[in-house]
């Protein structure tokens, strides 16, 4: 049977590693970061969250040389930690947009 390639866009799988890694890092935030540090730790949420979604593409990476048909890319990595801070930078907007209609 013949292999059908459905999307041939130069490079979207980094844009599927982005895309996953916005989502993952908007996830971690809302479920668990904020959670953990309540109160005055005002960074701290955002820093654990910046730091879990870069080391986890890191391993994600690292472990791929150890499956079969797989390698480890950097620019992959690149892709995953873009994708986390740009998810973080996005709650971190809407947050401070809704404090600022609050006050």
């Amino acid at each position: 049977m013949a292999r059908v390639d459905f999307i041939k866009i130069a490079n979207f799988d980094k844009f599927v590693h982005f895309l996953l890694f916005v989502i993952f890092a908007i996830l971690f935030y809302i479920s668990m970061a904020a959670a953990l540090f309540p109160g005055n730790r005002k960074y701290m949420p955002w820093l654990v969250t910046i730091i879990i979604s870069i080391g986890y593409g890191i391993i994600i990476e690292f472990f791929q040389k150890y499956v079969p048909g797989r390698d480890p890319d950097i620019l992959d990595v690149l892709a995953d930690s873009l994708g986390a801070l740009f998810g973080i930078i996005m709650v971190f907007i809407k947050k401070n947009l809704h404090e600022n209609k609050i006050n």
